[in-house]
């Protein structure tokens, strides 16, 4: 399971048991995560590098 569909269920949990402020603040939390890790930036491991070197570091 992907964290994109545990999230409604984890969610109503959370807005069941918390205030409604903690409950809408944890909401935007969750999202802002999901949307980075939606648009995150996909680094390759050492060894693998591509393209052309960094430049060396002064």
């Amino acid at each position: 399971r992907n964290l994109e569909s545990m999230l409604p269920g984890a969610l109503a949990v959370i807005e069941h048991n918390a205030t409604p402020a903690a409950a809408a603040g944890f909401e935007r939390a969750v999202e802002t995560v999901a949307h980075l890790a939606r648009t995150a930036i996909r680094f390759e491991a050492p060894g693998k590098q591509t393209g052309s070197p960094a430049s060396p570091e002064r």
